[in-house]
């Protein structure tokens, strides 16, 4: 139970249409997972660390947990960074954000503060900059942890080719780093940019949702036509107009065809796929389409970086949530939805079990069950900030049926 407590939260990447309000989120703890292992671009298994593993290796440094500290190990998978804070980060430009007494500050590959802990939250380095905050808006320090760009945004991701993308509750566009939007803040969900365009969502007038490419002059370059758009990378983007994911090249095309509901870009050649939804069975495709390496067990797989792949599997119950997801989305069978999170629950209680299920009892119109929900799972991960986010934004709804 000591280890179903210690939740870790993981340095969310900024994904298409998700810009986080919070740069910090435990979607997929470290403790939702037993023996992690990394594999190299030939599906053999490389390293079994002794550890919980939270990210992939950059820099030859890897984060990782005994279920109550965090630290870092290189890829012999010795202990290279004490198990010495809250939270570890990955590594970005040799630097890490890490988390010490609740306050986040950066490490450098040696495992020495380089930038004293003092931000409420802090992002990952990226051409230089990096996104930190310390009250309810977002900044960017420069390696001295000096303040360059000030903001009134409540969200903020890392600089690509010269731009961020920031937000303001439900409304996103781009600023320079000079803190100038550059691109309006139109979109209802976007991605970081890549290869000269972002994937970015917009709203119709009659409440459709669609995804497309635009340049960094705001000018789309694919028009829009699906509903997910994921970042370019080797030259191509995956993308969904229903259930499953195809990859585009930059002209639109659809140049690998599949059948798989979940996908990730493609890094040495390779990118990871599963057949049903996210931390199910699958495998990693090449750009021929095909699987090369497969997955069989439950369990997410990470995108490949210096040459590993991370392979999570997950603790008893962890299978009964990705159920649960399935059912919801798929068959959108919410009773059988909420069973399979309860039967979940008990074998497993992580965060994002609490979420889902006060996600199912919204979409079955029991906001009342849905607050409950998440107070439930605040009784035992009352720092869980998704949840905490989540029970607010109920509490208004509810107080104002």
């Amino acid at each position: 139970m000591q280890r179903l407590k210690a939740v870790l939260s993981a340095l969310c990447m900024f994904t298409a249409f998700a810009l986080p309000a919070s740069a910090i989120e435990s979607f997929f703890c470290p403790s939702n997972y037993d023996k992690d292992y990394f594999i190299d671009t030939t599906g053999k298994v490389v390293l079994r660390p002794d550890y919980e593993c939270s990210g992939p290796f950059v820099n030859g440094l890897a984060p990782v947990s005994d279920g109550q500290n965090c630290g870092y190990i290189n890829k012999s998978g010795a202990l290279a960074i004490p198990l010495r804070f809250d939270y570890a980060g990955e590594f970005s430009e040799g630097l890490a954000a890490v988390r010490i007494a609740g306050k986040f500050g950066y490490i450098d590959t040696g495992g020495k503060i380089v930038i004293a802990p003092s931000f409420v939250d802090a992002g990952p380095f990226s051409q230089g900059l990096a996104a930190v905050r310390t009250g309810k808006s977002w900044d960017y320090i420069d390696k001295s942890g000096k303040t360059v760009i000030s903001t009134s945004y409540d969200r903020a991701s890392e600089f690509k080719e010269g731009l961020a993308a920031v937000g303001r509750q439900d409304r996103f566009g781009y600023i320079n780093n000079k803190g100038k939007l550059v691109i309006p803040m139109r979109f209802c969900g976007l991605s970081q940019f890549a290869e000269g365009v972002a994937g970015v969502q917009e709203r119709g007038p009659h409440g459709e949702i669609t995804a497309g490419y635009i340049d960094k002059n705001g000018k789309y370059v694919i028009k829009p036509q699906f509903a997910v758009a994921g970042p370019f990378s080797q030259g191509l983007a995956d993308v969904s107009k229903d259930k499953a994911h195809d990859y585009i090249d930059h002209s639109g095309k659809v140049v690998i065809h599949t059948d798989y509901a979940w996908a990730r870009p493609f890094a040495d050649g390779l990118a990871a796929v599963t057949f049903k939804f996210e931390g199910g069975p699958g495998g990693y495709i090449n750009k021929e389409g095909k699987i090369q390496i497969p997955v069989e067990q439950d369990g997410r797989h990470d995108s490949f970086s210096e040459g590993l792949a991370l392979i999570h599997v997950p603790l008893p119950g962890c299978k009964l949530f990705q159920d649960a997801e399935y059912s919801t989305w798929q068959s959108k069978d919410y009773k059988k939805a909420i069973e399979q999170l309860e039967q979940g629950i008990k074998m497993s209680p992580v965060p994002r079990a609490y979420m889902n299920k006060a996600k199912v009892h919204q979409l079955m119109s029991q906001p009342d069950k849905a607050l409950a929900d998440c107070a439930e799972g605040l009784e035992l991960f009352p720092d869980n900030k998704s949840l905490k986010e989540m029970q607010a934004e109920l509490k208004k709804k509810v107080s104002t049926k």
